[in-house]
């Protein structure tokens, strides 16, 4: 016997669910999957037969054209750290392997760009006279540049660092540049280097100056010499004769300043 289905019409067997047409008992349709989204899920679904191997063996593995894609996605960071660091110690290597010896005298000359060949011509003189071997543990550059500005625009920064440093250890320049030096910390009293002898004579020949570029007889003022006294500065064509050397911070023993002044001839 018929049973009616409450009002909607449907008439039909107790045990009927309502699916007819592909729904199901709430007469919702049933979702087919198409042919490429079944395959996908397969895929999915199935092992990876690289997820127990090495990375390295998997790349070997992988077709050509999928090589690149992973070897960037793996490797090419480590690769790069790894190049850099390399890099970096080959450097650290060469600078310390082929870096020349420090100078065992180191003079600066200030505001004397012109007379740049004329101090070579020095250096060779006194490397010569020294019987010096490797003419690099003399250096003589008279490139810096000092003025009485904000240091900004000139070697301020540079001869700062390199006197506390000790790689400046005498300075040659002009009377006003000379009395900057001074006021700056930068020139040693020559009675710290030289020896009370050596001072008393280089006083009796006029040789000695003050902080200020001024002449004195007073060893205990002295701060520099008079290089318009040195038969070695005259002597070289070129030099600027209204020059003062001072002595800067010695780090490694007074011989070699000492030497260098003897060098120079006072008289």
């Amino acid at each position: 016997m018929a049973v009616e289905d409450g009002g909607n019409g449907n008439v039909g067997n107790p045990d009927n669910d309502g699916s007819a047409g592909g729904g199901n008992r709430f007469g919702a349709k049933e979702y087919a999957f198409t042919d490429e989204q079944k395959d996908a899920i397969a895929t999915l679904a199935s092992s990876n037969v690289y997820a127990k191997q090495s990375k390295w063996k998997t790349f070997r593995e992988l077709p050509s054209d999928q090589k690149w894609p992973f070897f960037v996605q793996n490797f090419l960071l480590n690769t790069s750290i790894a190049v850099g660091a390399a890099v970096l110690v080959i450097a650290i290597v060469c600078t310390v392997a082929f870096k020349g010896p420090d100078p065992e005298i180191s003079i600066a000359g200030f505001n004397m760009a012109d007379s740049a060949d004329q101090c070579d011509q020095l250096k060779t003189a006194y490397v010569k006279a020294q019987s010096i071997d490797d003419e690099r543990l003399v250096s003589i550059n008279c490139s810096y540049l000092l003025t009485d500005g904000n240091g900004y625009t000139d070697d301020s920064a540079k001869i700062m660092a390199m006197v506390t440093a000790g790689q400046i250890n005498m300075v040659v320049a002009d009377k006003d540049t000379f009395a900057m030096l001074v006021k700056r910390g930068y020139v040693t009293p020559l009675n710290k280097v030289e020896r009370s002898a050596d001072l008393t004579q280089q006083a009796a020949d006029g040789a000695l100056v003050d902080k200020q570029g001024e002449a004195t007889d007073d060893a205990s003022k002295a701060q520099g010499l008079d290089l318009a006294k040195s038969a070695t500065w005259t002597g070289t064509d070129g030099l600027p004769d209204d020059m003062i050397i001072g002595v800067s911070n010695v780090t490694k023993g007074t011989d070699h300043v000492r030497a260098f002044i003897k060098f120079l001839k006072f008289e």
